[in-house]
């Protein structure tokens, strides 16, 4: 039985991670960016690789396979659609996906619908996604 709760916040916190180490790098505006095409770097959960796609950034890690694959709202790490979320599970070896998936998600209590994203609603991921954002920008800005 999966647990969609962890699961979704599993995946919130690896997009927090990921995209405040990308924004260290990079900057977090996908189409002014000088970020390569492809490349890596190491966070706290380990070493992962990344690939730029269109407006989004699939990571990779590079012991797990795990896959966050941020094809939107970039900027906005405490947003999730079931898509990335399907994606997310299944580089884990876990098959929920459509309708049942979506309707799981539409179950919880704790997640608040924002036209076709999810996010927690008050919970200290998205104060923490939202820190994040601000000190990588801070960062940026005295280099």
């Amino acid at each position: 039985m999966i647990n969609i709760e962890a699961s979704c916040r599993e995946l919130i916190a690896c997009q927090v991670e990921l995209v405040s180490e990308w924004a260290r790098k990079f900057g977090l505006d996908m189409i002014l960016t000088a970020a390569p095409s492809e490349g890596n770097f190491t966070v706290t959960s380990g070493k992962w690789t990344f690939r730029r796609h269109g407006l989004g950034v699939c990571f990779t890690h590079r012991l797990s396979n795990q896959c966050v694959d941020i094809h939107d709202k970039f900027d906005e790490p405490e947003l999730f659609d079931a898509w990335r979320l399907e994606l997310f599970l299944e580089s884990r070896g876990i098959l929920f996906r459509g309708k049942k998936l979506a309707e799981a998600l539409n179950k919880l209590s704790t997640l608040t619908q924002v036209g076709r994203h999810f996010k927690f609603t008050c919970d200290s991921n998205r104060c923490q996604a939202r820190q994040s954002r601000i000190s990588a920008q801070n960062e940026q800005s005295n280099s």
